[in-house]
């Protein structure tokens, strides 16, 4: 039995298309043979849509590590006490970076925050009526519903958070003077702000030792930069076909993309379907 980690975006989902009918037969087979899966992504557990677990997922690391959760038992949850999001709010908005916050149950973004595919909506309402795939890729839009205001005004649980800075070098000067706490996983402009110490495979340790298992049984397999602990640290390490090159410096094996049935390709390379 193998235990097999599975980011989301990039890897199981196409931004464009959605989660491919092959990725689908890999994931039924998988569970057909025996072996244990989980979703390790950057998304809170708040993001992740109930769509997902239509595919018979073990468990789910979500915000890269802080929330781990084994079939209907939360395991872990990395909370962010309030002063420290006042305080990160407060860089924030000093330095006019737009921001989300991530939590368990809520999401919240400054109005001006271009976030996970909304730029996109119309066009991907258009894939989704001409796509050949049952799931699309607006079927997994990742919600903005509730403004900074009303979290201030009742709030709930946050467990990282996501920015969109004007340069990357915007990213390096803020990581430079938020709390010494913390760390931003840099994208071009992008970044992901979590508590040092934690990330992907610190989440899949924790899900191991919960279930009593040896890092020697793992497996995972991921496209970007906050996938790089857990594909350089678990037994198996596998990248996407169209992965950032770091993540492909370090993989043990590198798949085809994620829209040329990347995740079947990995499964049966290893002969686990």
């Amino acid at each position: 039995m193998r235990y097999i980690f599975f980011d989301i975006d990039g890897t199981l989902l196409s931004h464009e298309e959605g989660i491919s009918p092959s990725t689908i037969e890999a994931l039924n087979l998988l569970k057909e043979k025996g072996h244990k899966i989980f979703i390790c992504t950057g998304r809170s557990y708040a993001e992740v849509p109930e769509t997902i677990y239509k595919f018979n997922f073990d468990g789910v690391i979500a915000a890269a590590g802080g929330y781990v959760k084994y079939q209907d038992e939360i395991i872990y949850n990395k909370i962010l006490p309030d002063h420290m999001v006042d305080n990160l709010v407060y860089f924030l908005n000093k330095f006019d970076i737009p921001f989300v916050l991530e939590g368990e149950t809520m999401v919240y973004t400054r109005k001006d925050a271009i976030y996970a595919g909304h730029e996109n909506l119309e066009r991907l309402r258009e894939k989704k009526e001409k796509t050949k795939y049952e799931f699309s890729a607006i079927d997994f839009i990742i919600p903005r519903k509730h403004s900074i205001e009303e979290y201030f005004e009742n709030r709930t649980n946050i467990n990282k958070l996501t920015v969109y800075a004007d340069s990357y070098e915007q990213l390096v000067e803020l990581e430079r003077v938020i709390d010494k706490d913390y760390y931003i996983i840099k994208y071009e402009t992008a970044g992901e702000l979590l508590v040092k110490g934690i990330n992907k495979f610190t989440g899949i340790e924790k899900m191991l030792k919960h279930l009593d298992v040896s890092v020697e049984d793992t497996i995972a397999i991921g496209d970007s930069l906050n996938d790089y602990d857990m594909v350089e640290s678990c037994k198996i390490g596998i990248a996407m076909g169209n992965s950032s090159q770091p993540l492909k410096d370090i993989a043990d094996y590198i798949t085809t993309d994620v829209d040329d049935d990347g995740i079947y390709n990995a499964m049966k390379h290893f002969e686990l379907i």
